[in-house]
Order: C-alpha cells, then structure tokens, then sequence
C-alpha cells in the first residue's frame, strides 16, 4: 500500500508497445523534496515511465497520483506549471535565440497570443545565469553545440519555476565540468527550493554522488529502492545489468564507486 503523503504515486502501472510489455505492475512513490535517480539497463522500462510522469502516456492498468490527485484530472496546462521536463533529444526545428527558447518555459503563465512580461524576462535571464548560457543569450540554437544546446534546455524547464524537475539524461552531451556544474545546480535548487528532482541516468557513479535515493529498474519493475549505498552493490549490479563490477565506498560522507571488472580471456 502506498503511502497518503506522496508527491507523486504510482500504483501497478502497466503499459506495452505493439503487446510488447514495458511497465509490468510498477508501483512507487517520489516524496515532495526528494531528489531520485532512476537507473537500469536499456529496456527496463525508465524512460517510459517519465513519459507517464509528463501525461505524454498513458498506463494500460494501474494509477498515478500527483499530490493526491489522479493524472487524468489534472489539464496539460496545470501540469505544465508544475513540473518542468529535460528531455534526452530536443529538436528545435526553426532559429529559435536562446532567450526566446528559454522564454517558452513562460507560456504556461501567458494568455493565449500574450507576451512576456519584464517578469518573464527576469525569470528567463536568472535561468541562463544558473545553467551559464547567458553570455549565449543572442545567438540561435542551430550554431550551439550539443552540450550548449543542452543547458539551454535546462534553462527552458528551470524557467517555468517548476516544483517537479523531470530529466533524462540530463548531462550525456555535457563533458565533465558542465557535468558537474548541471548536477551542483540540480543539489543546490533540491536543497534551497525544495525542487523535487527525478533524474534518469545510465552515469551510475554520477547518480550515486548527487541522488538521495536511487530506483533500480529492471524489465519494467522497481528491483531495489532506496539509499545509493543499499542499492548499488556487486551483486544488484549483476543480477540487473549481467556485468561483473567492483564496487568501492568513497568520499565523506561515503557514496558507492562503480568500476568494471576486467574479465581475463584465456587463450
């Protein structure tokens, strides 16, 4: 039974694509706060289940709950100005600035045809300070890089002053300094604003580091829940992604160290 104080809850949710099962009866709970890393091995069914989180889909069976209310009452627009999405891709079709693109995490507070007020504007220009795009804030998303073009959208999602941050892979195209400048903003904002963070990532170290709590997914259902340290072991790590790691404590205070285990081939 799940609790009555959730966030966000997810009861027995199954879906397929084309019969082919995805989510088997997953069933968890992200507490107002938390700041959670969802990490499995491609096809157990992680990136599916932040779609359901954004309504983008819809379970076949089971529940979901946003602070106590189910998913299908609420409308896009409310849903919109509670959390904010980083997906994995981003395709921005047309030459957009990077203010304006960062500008469109405003529209769930516009009028339809309205335009942005200075507090919109002052809200867009502190979301590229954070993600450190402001010095891009001219130039057009088609002559950024990849990892420029990833800040930018982090910038876009923080600008809706979401109270749910929802992300995929947030940093696979960021090398390591804006690596780990993403994930100090992430802790900084959980820790300041209570900003609720799930965060999908196949980085486990990193995700060890920065998340309070991990859920391991496999085939399509919580395998493990909990603390960075009782979820990733030797033995977990086998039993969910069939690779042979070491796994050692570092740091203070101590979080999980993943490295792979050389397998000696004979002949």
């Amino acid at each position: 039974m799940l609790s009555d104080h959730s966030l966000i809850q997810a009861d027995g949710l199954r879906f397929s694509y084309d019969r082919e099962p995805v989510l088997r009866g997953l069933s968890c709970e992200i507490e107002r706060g938390e700041f959670v890393g969802i990490i499995g091995p491609n096809g157990s069914g992680k990136t599916t289940f932040l779609r359901h989180l954004t309504n983008v889909l819809h379970p076949d069976e089971g529940s979901l709950f946003l602070d106590g209310e189910d998913y299908r009452n609420i409308s896009t627009r409310q849903l919109a100005r509670r959390i904010g999405v980083v997906p994995q891709e981003s395709s921005i079709i047309f030459a957009f600035s990077v203010t304006e693109v960062v500008l469109m995490g405003r529209a769930p507070y516009m009028r339809s045809f309205g335009f942005e007020r200075q507090q919109d504007i002052e809200i867009a220009r502190y979301a590229m300070e954070r993600t450190d795009v402001l010095h891009l804030a001219d130039r057009r998303m088609n002559e950024l890089s990849g990892g420029e073009k990833q800040r930018v959208i982090i910038a876009r999602a923080l600008a809706q002053e979401p109270e749910i941050l929802l992300l995929d892979e947030p940093t696979s195209a960021l090398d390591i300094k804006h690596q780990i400048s993403i994930y100090g903003l992430l802790t900084q904002l959980n820790r300041e604003r209570d900003l609720t963070i799930v965060s999908v990532s196949h980085d486990l170290n990193m995700a060890a580091q920065y998340c309070r709590r991990l859920i391991l997914m496999r085939r399509g259902d919580v395998f493990l829940s909990g603390p960075p340290l009782d979820v990733m072991s030797e033995e977990s790590i086998l039993e969910v992604y069939g690779a042979r790691v070491s796994v050692e404590r570092r740091g203070d205070p101590a979080t999980p160290f993943v490295l792979p285990v050389r397998e000696e081939r004979s002949g």
